[in-house]
């Protein structure tokens, strides 16, 4: 925690040979249920070289955390991402998005330490317009879902999916 009122931040560091990444986090919980409202500001720098292609991409979002009553969480987010790219040796693009978004999850699982058995679902609602600034119009949807059930002793059984769609006047 950084201060009395239980701010707190944490920093990611990753590298390899083909990507680094830094990202950092800031948490402000609320007065209020200060467990399952908050406030966090996140920012971070990508890098990533592949055989033909180069990317940078660097992020600043803040995020808007609640947790209703029958324990589904729900996010309320502002994105900005502005990505430089070359593919193939050709001159430097970038592109600029600011993203505004809402997400819902929720997670029920029978013992956080060993789960039995349990289930998550997720529904993410991204876009983007040129009215708001971004390069580009966009829609994002994704949904995902994941069931765990313990079959034995030492055997459990994962099962996920995940459905998504993307719209675009412009790619």
């Amino acid at each position: 925690y950084v201060n009395s009122r239980g701010d707190s931040a944490s920093a990611n560091i990753a590298v390899s040979q083909v990507a680094q990444s830094l990202s950092t986090e800031y948490k402000i919980p609320f007065f209020r249920r200060p467990e399952t409202r908050y406030l966090k500001i996140k920012g971070g720098i990508q890098k990533e070289i592949f055989d033909d292609s180069e990317s940078r991409l660097n992020t600043i979002s803040l995020l808007r955390h609640s947790r209703s009553l029958d324990d589904w969480q729900k996010v309320l987010s502002l994105r900005w991402e502005q990505e430089r790219f070359k593919v193939m040796g050709k001159a430097w693009q970038e592109s600029n998005l600011l993203l505004p978004g809402m997400s819902w999850s929720k997670t029920v699982e029978q013992s956080p330490r060993r789960a039995k058995w349990g289930y998550r679902y997720n529904l993410i609602l991204q876009g983007a317009s040129r009215q708001l600034g971004s390069d580009i119009d966009l829609q994002k949807i994704t949904a995902s879902a994941k069931w765990l059930w313990k079959l034995s002793h030492r055997h459990r059984f994962l099962s996920r999916a995940e459905l998504g769609w993307l719209g675009t006047n412009d790619f």
